[in-house]
């Protein structure tokens, strides 16, 4: 009676799935991850490609696969369909603030007319100067002189002849007095305001201890 030989066991098919896997989602991903809107699809596919070809990997050096090749290539197919993505993201947000700092930037929206200078050179208008409110009396003597806006008045007596005083005009309207006594003289005295130029009283009066009016509305 003869032994029955041992029968050797057939070695085990190589599962060689997530290497193929690999290699198709990574060709994807390369290929799409860089063309604008398309691209967004490229994000899950270079994540499963990175995952299938890891795998793929550990079973080929585990004996367990036969297709390491492939499985490293569609890895760094993978690796690269990711970069593409991540270059397309982040121009995508540089654009977008650079365009939000250029609309935000002041007078970075209007347009500037022909002839018209940008604001940054425009010339800011010169502060007008008041107008000079003049008091005159003139006389050959004056006992005092009364002269001031509204209630806001100042004496001086026994002035200097011809006599004369000049202040900024109040803003707005404001009312403007001059008052003048003559001394003991039959000379006249006469009186007359002046604002920015342009008469606004005027008058006279004769005899000894006579007083003379100026008084007037301004606008200046």
């Amino acid at each position: 009676m003869y032994p029955t030989p041992m029968q050797t066991p057939s070695p085990a098919a190589p599962r060689n799935g997530f290497g193929t896997t690999a290699l198709i989602l990574g060709i994807c991903a390369a290929a799409t991850g860089w063309i604008p809107l398309i691209g967004i699809v490229a994000w899950p596919l270079s994540i499963l490609g990175l995952i299938f070809g890891v795998l793929g990997i550990v079973r080929a050096s585990k004996g367990q696969a036969t297709n390491k090749g492939q499985a490293v290539t569609g890895t760094v197919l993978a690796v690269l369909g990711l970069v593409f993505c991540i270059i397309y993201v982040a121009a995508i947000a540089n654009g977008a603030m650079s365009y939000s700092q250029q609309v935000n930037k002041p007078n970075g929206n209007q347009p500037i007319m022909p002839g018209e200078p940008p604001a940054s050179q425009a010339t800011e208008p010169t502060p007008q100067a008041p107008a000079i409110v003049r008091y005159e009396v003139t006389a050959k003597s004056a006992l005092n002189v009364t002269f001031g806006e509204s209630a806001s008045t100042s004496q001086d007596t026994n002035p200097t002849l011809p006599w004369a005083r000049e202040v900024p005009a109040a803003g707005g309207v404001a009312f403007y007095s001059l008052v003048a006594q003559n001394g003991n003289s039959n000379e006249p005295i006469s009186c007359r305001i002046t604002v920015g130029g342009e008469v606004l009283a005027e008058n006279q009066s004769t005899g000894p201890y006579a007083v003379v009016n100026c008084f007037g509305n301004s606008g200046f």
